[in-house]
């Protein structure tokens, strides 16, 4: 029997950048958990704001957002992890409380620090080798 995760993983590069300018995301059954970029930038909207996400970023949407995306820069190098609502939910009841979901909620899109950046990058790296992931 097959394991079925319980996230998609995707490597967002210049050549198989699936989602174009101007497309709606909906995360109805889906936690963006987050977009993690690596190179380039990307301009997205989410609610009535709109967020420039550049080397050093993080997004993180949550579900019932509609995501769009205005811009994206040629030179565009990410990972994008999707989480089922079904998996994700009983965690985040259990070690996160309702006040940080509120503030992610109203700042889905911050930068993190070069240290940070480096963890990422490595927790990154860890779960490719243990998906038999090739990056890009």
């Amino acid at each position: 029997m097959e394991q079925r995760i319980p996230f998609s993983y995707v490597i967002i590069s210049p050549e198989n950048v699936t989602e174009k300018e101007g497309c709606m995301i909906s995360t109805i059954d889906k936690c963006g958990f987050f977009f993690f970029c690596q190179k380039g930038e990307v301009e997205v909207a989410l609610s009535d704001k709109s967020y420039l996400i550049s080397k050093g970023s993080v997004c993180i949407y949550m579900t019932g957002s509609l995501l769009r995306i205005q811009r994206i820069s040629k030179d565009i190098k990410g990972i994008m992890l999707e989480v089922d609502l079904n998996y994700i939910i009983p965690i985040v009841n259990k070690i996160v409380n309702s006040e940080n979901l509120l503030y992610l909620r109203e700042n889905p899109c911050f930068s993190i620090t070069e240290y940070q950046y480096s963890y990422l990058e490595q927790l990154i790296k860890a779960l490719q080798q243990r998906m038999d992931i090739k990056s890009t």
